[in-house]
Formats: C-alpha cells, sequence, structure tokens
C-alpha cells in the first residue's frame, strides 16, 4: 500500500494535500457506501504520457473492489453506446484514454450526465429486450488529452 500512496501523493496530486485527501475519500465512498452513487466523475488528466494514472486506477479496481466490480476500457461504445451490458452491476468504470475530440464529448454529455447521477441504468444487450436496473457505479476517466 505504501508505494500506491507515495504514488498518488506525489505523482497523481502532485504533493496537493487537499487533493490527495479528495482523491482517497472518492474511493473510499465506493466502498463505504456500496448501495449509493458518487455523483460526480473523477477526471486524471495529464499532458505526460504514462505517468501512471492506471496504477490506482487498476490498484483500486482490481485489487480493492475486485475485477467483477471494474471495468475499464478505452472504447467508449460500450459505456455510452446501444449495447452497453458491459456497464452491468459495475462499482467502478475507468474510461481510459479516449481520444475523443471536445466535439464528441460534447455530444456524449447528457448521456454521461445522466449516467453518473441517475439511480437507474437501462441496459440492453443484442437480441435481448432492454431492461432497467439499479446502478450504483462511479465513473472515471483517465486522459492525457486537452479535448475534457
Amino acid at each position: 500500500m505504501d508505494p500506491i500512496l507515495w504514488h498518488t501523493k506525489n505523482i497523481i496530486s502532485n504533493e496537493n494535500k487537499k487533493l490527495h485527501e479528495y482523491l482517497w475519500n472518492w474511493w473510499a465512498y465506493l466502498v463505504q457506501k456500496p448501495e449509493k452513487k458518487p455523483q460526480s466523475i473523477l477526471v486524471l488528466k495529464s499532458t505526460l504520457q504514462q505517468c501512471g494514472k492506471n496504477i490506482i486506477t487498476d490498484f483500486i479496481g482490481d485489487k480493492i473492489l475486485g475485477k467483477h466490480l471494474h471495468y475499464a476500457t478505452s472504447d467508449l461504445e460500450k459505456i455510452l453506446g446501444r449495447f452497453n451490458s458491459p456497464i452491468q452491476a459495475r462499482k467502478l468504470i475507468v474510461m481510459n484514454e479516449t481520444g475523443m475530440s471536445s466535439a464528441e464529448w460534447h455530444k456524449f454529455n447528457r448521456h454521461l450526465k445522466s449516467l453518473i447521477t441517475e439511480g437507474m441504468v437501462s441496459i440492453e444487450c443484442k437480441g435481448i429486450e432492454t431492461k432497467r436496473i439499479k446502478d450504483f457505479t462511479g465513473f472515471m476517466v483517465t486522459s492525457n488529452q486537452d479535448a475534457l
């Protein structure tokens, strides 16, 4: 755990104590309040390539929550598209290096906002009727892009 704390404090938070506390409080909320959504999206953006943004998302997702509750992808169609079954029953969804332009982010803004804030989500699988289920997912974005 010490290397993870060091990384979030010194690299991700750039030694900003308030930011470091905010990040850990946001991640703790996922575990401490499993029946609630965080109601905000956490964005880790850096102009530096390969600074280890995914080190922490993989640690929280795979080691703390478990692989069955964590989903990471750079293909936003799997999250925001019509056939969105990969987002079902997740606690943390990470959108990695999406490469989307500002216009594309704007296009999906309303849909993404509803995923972040609403307590229900419609899940559609190919060839199966759409279903609405309770949703407690927290969302994160990691990026080097200026489009965010």
